[in-house]
C-alpha cells in the first residue's frame, strides 16, 4: 500500500502507540494495529481498530456525574460495528 503522506514509500503492518485525550486525561495503548511509511515513518491505524475505538471512546465519553455508565440501547435491527476478534473451535 502507497504511502498517504509522502506518495513514495510502502506502509508495512506494525504495532504502534495509540494515543487519545479523553476527559482531561490522555489514554494511551502501547500496542495498536497500524501500518508504518518505510520512507517517512507516517503511522496509519487500521480501520477495524479505529472503528472499534470510536465505540468504546463514545461509551466512556457518556459517563454521568455518578461515574456509572449510561445504558445503550439498541434496536434489534441496530449493530454496533463491533465484533469480536476470537473464534471457537
Amino acid at each position: 500500500m502507497k504511502c498517504q503522506q509522502c506518495q513514495i514509500g510502502r506502509y508495512h503492518t506494525t504495532k504502534a502507540p495509540f494515543l487519545h485525550k479523553l476527559n482531561g486525561q490522555i489514554m494511551v495503548l502501547p500496542d495498536a494495529p497500524a501500518f508504518t511509511c518505510d520512507i517517512c515513518g507516517h503511522t496509519a491505524y487500521t480501520d477495524s481498530f479505529l472503528h472499534r475505538m470510536e465505540f468504546l471512546i463514545d461509551r466512556m465519553e457518556d459517563v454521568d456525574s455518578t461515574g456509572s455508565y449510561k445504558p445503550v440501547k439498541l434496536s434489534p435491527n441496530e449493530k454496533t460495528g463491533w465484533q469480536t476478534t476470537r473464534r471457537s473451535r
